[in-house]
Order: C-alpha cells, then sequence, then structure tokens
C-alpha cells in the first residue's frame, strides 16, 4: 500500500484500519483532537458529539497534517519507551547471570513537548546536546 499523509493517519484511526491496535484509546483521543473537520474542538466538546467519525474524515489537509504530527510523536515515544526497556533488560539479565553487561544502564528522563512526552533523554547527557 502506498502511504501519504491521509491514509497513514486513517489506517490507525479507523475501527478497522490495519494499525489501529498501535493505539491506547487515550493516544487515539489525542491524535482526534488534531483534526479540523468539526473544526477545532477541546476534549470536553469531542466527549460531548461522542467523538463523531466524521471530525477525522472530514478534515482539512492542514488537519490530516496535525494529526498526522500528533500520530508520529505517539508512535516515538512508544518506539523509545520499548528501546529503553529492552536495554534495561538485557542490563538486568546481565548482572543477574554475573557476566560484563554489553548494555550500560542509565537513568532516564522524560522530556516534554508541545505534545507532551515527545522523547527519553539519559539524565547524564545535557538536554542541548
Amino acid at each position: 500500500m502506498n502511504y501519504n499523509i491521509k491514509t497513514f493517519v486513517l489506517s490507525h484511526m479507523t475501527r478497522d484500519g490495519e494499525n489501529r491496535d498501535q493505539l491506547s484509546l487515550n493516544d487515539w483521543i489525542c491524535v482526534y483532537l488534531h483534526g479540523d473537520g468539526l473544526g477545532k474542538i477541546t476534549e470536553q466538546s469531542a466527549s460531548e458529539n461522542c467523538y463523531d467519525w466524521s471530525h477525522v474524515r472530514d478534515s482539512s489537509v492542514e488537519g490530516f497534517r496535525s494529526m498526522a504530527e500528533m500520530l508520529m510523536a505517539i508512535l516515538r515515544h512508544k518506539q523509545a519507551i520499548a528501546e529503553v526497556t529492552k536495554a534495561m533488560a538485557l542490563f538486568d539479565a546481565a548482572i543477574k547471570a554475573g557476566v560484563e553487561p554489553t548494555v550500560r544502564r542509565a537513568e532516564w528522563i522524560i522530556v516534554g513537548g508541545e505534545h507532551g512526552m515527545d522523547f527519553l533523554l539519559p539524565m547524564d547527557r545535557p538536554l542541548d546536546s
């Protein structure tokens, strides 16, 4: 399938989209609020309209671009969490087995961005690097 912004968003946002299972309900709501099919809406007005699907379907190019940016931020965050979790598990397994770890365990912080938790950063690395 050839992906463009609209098909990328729809593959995650439609009930039977091939990537729908990658989003929790909270993730879906965050992306939904970036659409503009019903104009700019708040979470409260969305809940009053029961998350009307036409808000996504009828979004403009700019609305789909905004939803795609939010979706990418969420997916990058999920990937970063998975990578850190895997590295920590490898470290812990090596220590438990009594061998020298091949990865270094660091304390990590979540750095907030415009859309919330955007990425993870080792605490021993400066924020501006």
